[in-house]
């Protein structure tokens, strides 16, 4: 089954039962073919956070200098050094240093916050493939996955919960809260946000207790975890 990955995203699959699920993501309680997982993979990418490409340090530190307002004062200060005004040099070159300094660190920070992110769904996980269980890299899980939830592990991808015994998770990295919430199969109201939606697990928090099943749902970039990841990775300039 071919799925519209456009469509998906505006489901609200914590409002839908657990059947009407299985039956938008072509799936069912035995998980998907390998065949079927293989075909989707192609089509929706690996399970992984976007990544900002050209992002090591030296280039980093590179970029501070390329702002035309400090080649000026570059400019500016190599012409007040041959004049040998060294005091307007000095503050000249002081400015620069501490602007791209500055910048250094607030774009350095970035790049740590999102390297940290992605280091929550790099871990294995257990889906259901074939009719049996088996355990795949994180990045392999795809919409319509079948995935085993205990306590210990985190959660690969947002998914549907269709099973749950005394389940809880640790949501804290999206919702900061510290207490872990109880997960169940029932629908939840439409309006629900993040904190409310017990019938879903997202990706990168963690099972602190009991056991579940869940349907995949979104991947990668897709998820609430890697919508913090994509504000994270964009650029912004400050003054």
């Amino acid at each position: 089954m071919t799925l519209d990955k456009e469509k998906l995203s505006k489901e609200k699959f914590w409002t839908l039962p657990a059947e009407k699920v299985f039956e938008i993501l072509g799936t069912s309680d035995k998980g998907l073919t390998t065949e079927e997982a293989g075909d989707r993979l192609e089509a929706f990418g690996q399970n992984v956070l976007p990544e900002k490409k050209g992002s090591k340090k030296l280039q980093i530190l590179y970029g501070q200098f390329k702002s035309p307002l400090i080649i000026i004062l570059l400019i500016a200060g190599v012409i007040t050094l041959l004049l040998q005004d060294f005091k307007d040099s000095v503050f000249i070159f002081a400015a620069v240093v501490i602007n791209a300094t500055l910048g250094f660190y607030q774009e350095n920070k970035a790049e740590n916050a999102l390297a940290s992110l992605k280091t929550y769904i790099k871990e294995r996980a257990r889906v259901v493939r074939d009719g049996s269980e088996k355990e795949v890299d994180s990045f392999e899980v795809v919409p319509g996955d079948l995935i085993r939830l205990v306590a210990g592990v985190r959660v690969p991808a947002d998914a549907r919960v269709v099973m749950a015994n005394s389940l809880k998770v640790d949501e804290s990295i999206l919702t900061g809260e510290s207490l872990p919430v109880s997960k169940k199969i029932d629908e939840v109201k439409e309006d629900a946000g993040i904190t409310d939606q017990f019938s879903m697990v997202f990706s990168g928090t963690l099972v602190s207790e009991g056991l579940g099943l869940a349907v995949v749902v979104k991947t990668g970039a897709d998820t609430e975890l890697g919508e913090i990841a994509q504000l994270v990775s964009k650029e912004s300039e400050e003054k």
